[in-house]
């Protein structure tokens, strides 16, 4: 298989994902926490949508959006507050917690287009194609997929930045 065609159903694979995540979600209950990344989320995406330069980099304006739920990664929950935005408030084709998970879905997406370009510095693409299908075929990240949660986009980022590492391992030029 020439890398340009499995480049290019790797993206089809990640787009299919999606969208087949997008499409079950509704049988999907809500977990535990959850809720509480909601209103973060919201609050973090708030800070954004109304910056207003200097005030908003003040301490009590920081406090004020980003202090609830302060212990995990802000761009998690920003991107959750942007798609929640985008999907829901603007689009107006999701349920505000549908708008929320969708960003797990799109890091879902990330995460096997990753373990694709792992795979595929590796070992060829081939092996970066079964590595991403087989991602996708485990159950508890097909079930976190769905999720407003951080364990998807974790992976997503771990693998990305694990790819990285990779590319600039092999292009070091230090010592020759």
């Amino acid at each position: 298989m020439s890398m340009r065609s499995a480049t290019g159903f790797a993206c089809l694979l990640a787009a299919s994902y999606v969208l087949a995540l997008w499409m079950t979600a509704p049988a999907v209950g809500f977990v535990r926490d959850e809720g509480y990344y909601f209103k973060a989320a919201q609050m973090y995406f708030d800070w954004l949508r109304t910056f207003e330069g200097a005030s908003s980099l003040t301490e009590p304006a920081i406090r004020e959006h980003f202090e609830y739920n302060h212990e995990h990664p802000a761009l998690v929950k920003l991107t959750q507050g942007a798609t929640k935005w985008l999907l829901s408030d603007v689009l107006e084709i999701a349920a505000p917690s549908r708008g929320y998970r969708a960003s797990g879905m799109l890091f879902a997406g990330l995460a096997l287009l990753g373990a694709f370009a792992l795979g595929r510095q590796h070992f060829g693409p081939s092996v970066g194609l079964a590595a991403a299908v087989l991602l996708a075929l485990v159950p508890r990240f097909f079930f976190h997929a769905h999720l407003a949660c951080f364990d998807v986009a974790i992976t997503a980022m771990w693998t990305w930045a694990l790819v990285a590492f990779v590319w600039a391992w092999r292009a070091r030029t230090w010592g020759t």
